[in-house]
């Protein structure tokens, strides 16, 4: 069985010093990057023959802990995950502790040959030594444990000779009340907006409607007259069917501008969203869901809004019905496990046995039902997995991925009530 992967976390953002201490343990280490803004630093111990030289890198990125959502989603779904193991004197601490978090580091690339923490492996004296000058704790799925490897908590109870981080010494002990529970998924934010009604989804899907239908409307060819017409016909059902004031202002602005003349970007963006318009049909019982790995044929689910119909388009509006909430969640925290893989790999560029990740994830765990996995766990884009992938098809699915998970958060009372404002963690 592959070790437990290894997460440094701490209140104290040093890359520079963890740089400095790293050098002066290890002067022939290799570092990607300048003392600030490395990504990578990588110790390589002495060559055997005929094998490798065991390796420990240790991954930075910035992007992560400096991201808005870090504390409100990253930690509070650490929280979340730490709340599942039974509770003790040491939960409000341990609580208290991962909400001052602020820094993480990363044994990335994986070390090889694996790295075990409760092992003898010389290469844990690296880890230890920048955990201690971080004043922080080592995350892995089953455990928190302080700088030295020891258990602050988690699987099997804590070790009584386990040292808290200094700056939580004054953290009362004692339970802590009722905590966040993950439910397979980010955890909701208490500020997030409402579940919109069945009726605000019906408008806000003709809506998308029209903006995607008029983003194609720039593949067409400008010189044919009825192309434009077809523009000023989309403006004419909006009207009809009163949905005006639910098009955002950019909307708006896409629709009225003739053909040409919209930023290709615009254009672009415009075009994609048909692909979270294929979410709110779905959750109105108008469309089926579709393939995760395919985009949506424009043609098959632009008259299931009746595009163009005002009087079918009314009935629509008239008398709309949703799938119950709990399908609803429960697909969105699909998205999640599709769209947190994707970003990975966009990322990182590495394999990943992603089902078994996704069942120990602190996150999660995630929920891969209905997604297509490879043998060796990875995730399959069409009938590669998704590191063999062409980069059309990676490209295609990034974007997909994104359109429907905004549209699933949306749906299930997102960080707001606009459409375009809804926030899209993984």
């Amino acid at each position: 069985m592959a070790a437990e992967p290894i997460v440094i976390y701490s209140h104290k953002i040093d890359p520079a010093g963890v740089l400095d201490l790293l050098r002066r343990m290890a002067p022939d280490l290799t570092v990607d990057g300048g003392p600030e803004d490395w990504s990578t630093i990588t110790l390589a111990g002495p060559r055997k023959f005929l094998r490798k030289p065991p390796t420990l890198s240790f991954g930075h990125d910035p992007d992560y802990y400096r991201a808005d959502d870090f504390r409100r989603v990253q930690m509070n779904g650490m929280q979340g995950y730490f709340a599942r193991f039974p509770e003790n004197a040491h939960t409000g601490r341990i609580m208290a502790l991962i909400d001052s978090f602020r820094f993480a580091l990363t044994l990335f690339p994986p070390p090889e040959p694996d790295l075990e923490i409760t092992s003898d492996d010389p290469r844990l004296q690296y880890v230890f030594a920048v955990a201690r000058h971080l004043d922080g704790a080592l995350f892995t799925p089953s455990t928190l444990r302080d700088a030295a490897g020891r258990v602050l908590y988690g699987a099997g109870g804590p070790d009584p000779q386990a040292v808290m981080p200094a700056i939580h010494k004054d953290v009362p002990t004692g339970p802590v009340g009722e905590l966040p529970r993950s439910q397979g998924g980010l955890l909701p934010d208490p500020e997030d907006a409402p579940p919109p009604s069945p009726a605000r989804v019906a408008r806000r899907a003709c809506a998308l409607a029209a903006v995607a239908a008029r983003g194609l409307l720039e593949q067409e060819d400008a010189s044919d007259p009825g192309v434009d017409a077809t523009r000023l016909r989309l403006i004419d059902w909006v009207n009809a069917i009163g949905i005006a004031d639910e098009l955002e202002p950019d909307e708006w602005k896409i629709l009225q501008l003739p053909l040409g003349v919209p930023p290709q970007q615009d254009a672009f963006d415009a075009t994609w969203r048909i692909e979270g318009l294929s979410m709110l049909a779905w959750a109105l019982r108008l469309f089926d869901w579709p393939a995760y790995d395919r985009q949506v044929d424009p043609g098959k689910l632009l008259p299931a809004l009746a595009i163009l119909n005002a009087d079918r388009a009314r009935e629509l509006l008239g008398t709309p019905t949703l799938r119950p909430p709990e399908e609803l969640r429960a697909r969105q925290n699909q998205l999640v496990a599709l769209h947190w893989r994707v970003r990975d790999f966009g990322h990182k560029r590495n394999p990943l046995d992603f089902a078994e990740f996704a069942r120990t994830a602190w996150f999660g765990p995630l929920d891969v039902t209905g997604l297509r996995i490879a043998p060796g766990g990875d995730l399959l884009v069409g009938d590669q997995p998704i590191a063999q992938a062409s980069p059309g098809l990676l490209g295609a699915l990034m974007s997909t991925a994104q359109e429907r998970h905004l549209a699933l958060n949306w749906l299930n009372g997102g960080s707001s009530e606009i459409y375009s404002e809804t926030e899209v963690h993984t």
